[in-house]
């Protein structure tokens, strides 16, 4: 065998942009190699050079190549278009139909390899320019075509059934992003409200409520009678229903109920054949007598009232 002395390895090249680490240059060293700045690295393994005994590095293909941010990240309601993922690379977002996009629509693959906007200003977005329909609200109408969706700038308005008033103002505006102004679910529909119902002599008001559609009942103290409805309604304009009762005395003439048939006027028999088996009441005045028999208020200036009706035929002696 023949031995040969070692050859030294002259100074490796140094990849563009990279740093070695190493300054022995004999059989068997190794130097390594480096790039200081975060967007360029060394495909593992292919970071270190050896000194072979030939007097030549060993073989490498190292060389810094820019970081990856793979894919880049998915933005709602868009579609992303980029050319490549390395450092330096730029995204660029689309919004799909109905959306507009933000003051930025770019992503950056930066030195990390990560994805981010560019400096100052915000990730992208896309922002609706339209608006659902407003939802149903209690005793609310919605005075507007039945549209699904409304694009920014519309203006609906809702108005209230009878018997109730809005507590706010009745339109809303469709803002760029989906949003209504103001939010409709601070409108509402309140039921309009009666004054306090008048009161009434020898009587009282029963019920609280003094909404739309609500009922108020009338009573009297006693020894009193209801004249006229003894119950009102609160209206869609805010006044009571119907006409104020009043409460007279029980005994009051307004108060008499009348019989189903008035007094019934009799006067005696014309002749003497005829007795009658009724008994008379005269109102006053003294009873007179006949020798047939008595009978009262025969001679009586005023009419009689009867007890009965019932005749009988008799003859006289």
């Amino acid at each position: 065998h023949v031995c040969t002395t070692a050859q030294s390895c002259p100074p490796p090249s140094v990849p563009e942009n990279s740093l070695m680490t190493g300054s022995n240059f004999t059989y068997g060293s190794k130097v390594t190699f480096r790039y200081p700045l975060t967007p360029y690295h060394f495909p593992a393994p292919n970071k270190t050079r050896e000194c072979l005994s030939s007097g030549q590095w060993s073989d490498s293909s190292a060389q810094c190549v820019p970081r990856s941010c793979g894919p880049p990240p998915a933005i709602d309601h868009a579609e992303p278009y980029e050319s490549h993922q390395l450092f330096g690379d730029t995204a660029n977002y689309f919004c799909t139909d109905g959306y507009t996009a933000g003051n930025n629509s770019k992503m950056v693959c930066n030195a990390e390899g990560v994805w981010a906007p560019p400096d100052g200003e915000e990730p992208p977005r896309c922002i609706a320019n339209f608006c659902l329909r407003p939802p149903q609200l209690p005793h609310a109408i919605l005075d507007s075509l039945g549209k699904p969706k409304y694009t920014s700038d519309s203006e609906v308005s809702y108005k209230c059934e009878e018997g109730f008033v809005l507590n706010t103002t009745a339109t809303l505006r469709c803002l760029l992003g989906g949003e209504w102004d103001p939010r409709p679910f601070d409108i509402s529909c309140m039921p309009v409200r009666c004054s306090k119902p008048d009161g009434i002599d020898r009587g009282y008001v029963s019920g609280s409520d003094y909404n739309f559609g609500a009922v108020v009942a009338y009573s009297c103290d006693k020894g009193f009678l209801i004249r006229g409805e003894k119950r009102r309604t609160c209206k869609a304009n805010g006044e009571w229903g119907g006409v104020l009762p009043t409460c007279v005395p029980v005994d009051s003439p307004s108060t008499a109920r009348p019989t189903a048939s008035g007094p019934t006027t009799i006067r005696p028999p014309a002749t003497s054949a005829t007795r009658a088996t009724s008994s008379w009441v005269m109102p006053s005045g003294p009873a007179s007598s006949t020798a047939a028999g008595t009978r009262r208020g025969v001679r009586a200036a005023r009419p009689c009232s009867v007890r009965s009706r019932s005749w009988r035929r008799t003859t006289w002696f």
